[in-house]
């Protein structure tokens, strides 16, 4: 399952840019493996979570991760915040709880076997991949493009005291709300990350602002991750807004 290739970290941190915000969060790195083959590109996160959180009900909270690229169709990197009203998103998000039963997951309550989710087709009652690739151009605009989901190959693994979790795809979308990747060129990228355990949910998570991605061309085998220092930045800014809210 593990990728023969250098790994990155890239440190997380709260998101306190938008409500609900989160302020304690338990992931604090992740780490990042990439290749390709000049037809796909596969990624490897890989965190410490010493809980494996795949229930979701009224207490309990299923641990995530997001791979977030800028849209094939973006005229201007987007906000790392999930984009801007100018330029979108995709966001390929995989849950455990998704992983647990990727059959066909029904997440909300039954009662005589009457499910209104899944009856009202709404693509989080039901789902047949443990990811969702989703669009979107700021909070609360979130879209799934169910129709593009099995593009988004995916597989999570719990050892115990970590998570590792594998995407793969196609290097070019199939419309311009998709990420794709040139090779010779560079696409950002940046992570989110949620521990169920830790109440984690929504808008509570650890991210990272954007770091790069650049496809090499002769072997047609790396992709190099390279930090942004605008990180640094961001993170002081959100440690002033964490102290100014407290």
């Amino acid at each position: 399952m593990a990728l023969r290739a250098q790994a990155t970290i890239i440190p997380l941190a709260p998101q306190v840019v938008s409500t609900p915000r989160l302020y304690e969060p338990s992931v604090k790195e992740i780490h990042i493996k990439a290749l390709h083959n000049g037809k796909e590109i596969a990624f490897q996160v890989e965190w410490e979570d010493e809980t494996k959180d795949t229930r979701v009900d009224v207490n309990h909270f299923t641990d995530a991760v997001a791979l977030e690229f800028p849209s094939s169709g973006a005229q201007a990197r987007p906000h790392f915040a999930m984009g801007d009203k100018d330029n979108f998103v995709n966001i390929w998000h995989w849950k455990a709880v998704w992983q647990e039963k990727n059959e066909e997951v029904k997440i909300y309550a039954t009662v005589d076997h009457f499910l209104g989710g899944v009856l009202a087709d709404n693509p989080i009652s039901i789902k047949k991949t443990p990811i969702e690739n989703i669009v979107a151009n700021s909070y609360g605009t979130v879209t799934s493009m169910r129709k593009n989901e099995s593009h988004i190959r995916g597989l999570g693994k719990h050892s115990g005291k970590t998570w590792t979790v594998v995407f793969k795809r196609a290097l070019r979308g199939d419309n311009d709300y998709e990420a794709s990747f040139p090779e010779g060129g560079l696409v950002p990228l940046a992570l989110a990350a949620w521990d169920g355990h830790n109440g984690e949910r929504g808008g509570r998570k650890s991210v990272s602002t954007w770091y790069y991605v650049g496809l090499a061309t002769e072997e047609k085998k790396t992709v190099y991750i390279y930090p942004v220092l605008a990180f640094f930045g961001a993170l002081i800014a959100e440690a002033a807004i964490i102290l100014r809210i407290r």
